[in-house]
């Protein structure tokens, strides 16, 4: 059973990611596979133009292909993934992803179980200011601040998709679920 946490930037979420890779013998933790496409692939979406501005990796997996890695069947683990809800892009694309995950795991030999959305969140003031501190220190922003890196309202946007629309069972808290999550990840339900 994959498990996707979606989350945006400055979430604490690499911490909460870690504390599941600690799990390592029952799980195979994905960190963020679909930035890979976002920024470097040749479906490449950012608009900033430090990323544009370098060459696209030939070697650098697609959308698609990533979808695949995370509906995989991995003999004797569970798929635990961390990504960023705005890699997805807006509502309409992320009703893509959704439908090829789906496709993908019915169709062409994916995992068995059901996927399982989570979504973290923190406080958005402290989550973007605290993004916008980072860009500025890095090279690949020469100076500015990006705010189609903020994620906030595609979160909210594949959190209604999910949970309205494809009436999926998703989790949506402030680390409550990470509680949830670890001891699902270390019982037998799981």
């Amino acid at each position: 059973m994959p498990v996707i946490l979606w989350t945006y930037p400055r979430t604490i979420s690499t911490a909460f990611e870690r504390s599941i890779y600690m799990l390592k013998d029952q799980t195979q933790v994905l960190h963020e596979p679909l930035s890979l496409c976002y920024y470097f692939s040749s479906d490449r979406t950012t608009h900033i133009p430090g990323y544009l501005s370098m060459p696209i990796d030939t070697n650098a997996p697609t959308f698609e292909q990533q979808y695949r890695n995370l509906v995989a069947k991995v003999e004797g683990k569970k798929i635990f993934s961390k990504d960023m809800a705005y890699y997805a892009g807006n509502a309409e694309n992320q009703r893509i992803m959704l439908d090829t995950l789906e496709s993908i795991k019915q169709n062409e030999g994916g995992c068995d179980d059901e996927i399982i959305h989570t979504f973290l969140i923190r406080n958005p003031v402290k989550a973007v200011k605290s993004l916008f501190k980072s860009q500025l220190v890095l090279d690949i922003y020469n100076g500015q601040t990006e705010e189609e890196e903020i994620g906030i309202l595609e979160l909210q946007a594949l959190y209604s998709i999910v949970v309205e629309e494809r009436m999926y069972i998703a989790y949506y808290s402030c680390l409550c679920c990470a509680v949830y999550y670890v001891s699902l990840l270390v019982s037998s339900r799981w």
